[in-house]
């Protein structure tokens, strides 16, 4: 790893050893949801997480935007977490596109291919990967989103590939490396990847949502505690009193009550049931008709769950140098048309990559983070 950014001034370079203690200290939370349109499907992802140590310096991770050409050759993984597990290399079969944070062999922890093909990996800390069995190729947990991007092209290709393949990691490493997987293809074709205890489990993911813990199976039946949320303006004739100095009591005096007892906090619970609930709410009252007011929608609904930095509790303290959870990045993912926006926790403008537009004779990475807050001064607009 080579981890050198900051939210603004001179990077701050760490080493290997030094990264992999700051990954195993952060808090981890993800937020991904599915919009349709008439015109395709727009994807939306939240990566959280804790900034790198020490706490004063508390900068993102410095991730890289990667674009990497079919027909790379990728090594076994040289990860200590899966170290002595005879893990296996591949070759590319399909360019993608991604971002990042351990570049040098283009390996990414989001992504989209060519083929519209979509992964995202995020953190479930009651994860239990598989072990290696005669006989079956494995593959490290850590390559896991590399290699289904660079190796598939729609989710029946994954299920085909993962129910052949063990997915595996040494036990007893550290819980950063704990992951559950969002895919999606062109088609509509929309999964989650776990592995608990030891096992491959899949679901298809019919609520369009994936947060962290709890596993998936529980976050769904979770949404039932919000079955009384609705859009509908409330009428309490039927229980009102007339009063002297103040009219009809009880009375709706002002709008947005109807979502009293939405969770409003930014535990994986909280933003799992929060974002399918107004995903339903503006996809049943105002369907985006097309993919620019996908975006529009996703774009808000990718703010209700953006984690400001300095609000959620870290175990910091005396002898605990804990840094804050904050949205690091986000990226909406519109698999139809090979597009792929980003943007970061001081430059909240999209920036768009065009797939079907680029130039893949090379691998490439550039910084995600370009030290610009997206500011626009219209002053001379006005003169």
């Amino acid at each position: 790893y080579s981890f050198c950014t900051l939210l603004g001034g001179k990077p701050h370079k760490m080493s290997r050893s030094m990264v992999l203690a700051t990954i195993a200290s952060m808090a981890h939370g993800c937020t991904h949801f599915i919009l349709g349109t008439p015109e395709g499907d727009v994807l939306g992802r939240s990566m959280e997480l804790g900034g790198v140590q020490p706490a004063e310096v508390d900068a993102p991770m410095p991730w890289d935007i990667v674009k990497v050409p079919a027909g790379r050759e990728f090594k076994p993984s040289e990860s200590d977490s899966c170290k002595g597990q005879a893990v296996a290399g591949w070759v590319g079969k399909y360019s993608y596109v991604g971002v990042g944070y351990e570049t040098s062999d283009y390996r990414v922890t989001d992504g989209m291919n060519m083929e519209g093909l979509s992964i995202g990996e995020q953190t479930l800390r009651m994860t239990q990967y598989q072990v290696p069995a005669a006989g079956k190729p494995a593959v490290c947990w850590q390559d896991m989103t590399t290699w289904l991007l660079s190796t598939c092209s729609d989710v029946p290709c994954v299920l085909n590939t993962l129910n052949s393949t063990n997915v595996v990691a040494l036990p007893g490493f550290s819980s950063h490396g704990f992951q559950h997987w969002s895919v999606s293809d062109k088609f509509k074709n929309n999964i989650v990847i776990e592995y608990l205890k030891g096992e491959l489990r899949i679901h298809n993911n019919t609520v369009k949502v994936m947060t962290n813990d709890p596993p998936f199976e529980w976050q769904i039946l979770n949404l039932n505690q919000g079955v009384m949320l609705d859009t509908k303006w409330s009428n309490p004739a039927h229980i009102q009193v007339q009063t002297p100095e103040f009219g009809a009591i009880p009375n709706q005096i002002s709008h947005g009550l109807n979502l009293v007892g939405l969770p409003g906090d930014f535990s994986p619970p909280g933003r799992f049931t929060r974002a399918f609930y107004l995903k339903q709410f503006a996809e049943r009252n105002t369907p985006p008709s097309n993919i620019g007011e996908g975006v529009d929608l996703a774009t808000g609904l990718l703010n209700s769950v953006h984690i400001p930095k300095g609000v959620v509790a870290h175990k910091g303290g005396p002898g605990n140098d804990g840094t804050w959870d904050f949205t690091q990045f986000a990226s909406l993912k519109i698999p139809g048309q090979q597009q792929y926006y980003l943007r970061t926790y001081n430059n909240m403008q999209w920036r768009k990559i065009d797939l079907k537009k680029t130039d893949w004779k090379n691998a490439f990475t550039i910084p995600l983070y370009n030290y610009e807050n997206g500011v626009k001064d219209i002053t001379r607009d006005l003169l």
